[in-house]
């Protein structure tokens, strides 16, 4: 009976290695293709937090707007997070331009004269004012770096090291 096991995992025959790099995208390329997911996924995004802003909460008789904090986090935390996905500010910008003209349309009357954005009421100038702040400020941080997760096995150690 041999002790000796070989842990190192064997690949098949005929199978290739992945590449350890990944192709990159031309940057005005990749900019671009940020602008436009961000203006994609920022619209629908944008459209759940229009109307997730009006909600209230009611405690002792007084009215809590908490709609306002939770669809500003929404969008900010959508706008940060595809910025370090896609490795791009404008992913950040586009998310911006789409909140601000959808929170625009949203605020426009109907035919009918409904609104979806209470036009004059306190929460949608708390919404509009909290908003621009934050999420344009936000759009202004570069996006983080991805941390590579590639794990070096002991096989590709001892290759390299060769």
């Amino acid at each position: 009976m041999n002790n000796d096991i070989e842990t190192s995992s064997a690949q098949e025959p005929g199978a290739t290695e992945p590449s350890k790099q990944r192709k990159k995208r031309h940057p005005a390329l990749n900019a671009l293709l940020g602008l436009l997911v961000g203006i994609a996924v920022g619209a629908f995004v944008s459209v759940i937090a229009a109307f997730a802003q009006s909600a209230e909460l009611f405690v002792q008789s007084h009215r809590i707007f908490i709609g306002i904090p939770l669809a500003i986090l929404l969008v900010l935390l959508t706008e940060l997070w595809l910025a370090q996905q896609l490795q791009t500010q404008l992913a950040s910008v586009g998310v911006v331009i789409s909140w601000a003209t959808s929170t625009f349309v949203m605020s426009q009357a109907t035919s009918n004269g409904d609104y979806a954005l209470l036009k004059g009421s306190t929460s949608a100038h708390y919404y509009l004012l909290i908003g621009a702040v934050v999420l344009g400020g936000a759009a202004t941080m570069r996006p983080l770096k991805r941390a590579d997760h590639a794990v070096q096995t002991d096989s590709d150690s001892e290759s390299a090291s060769q």
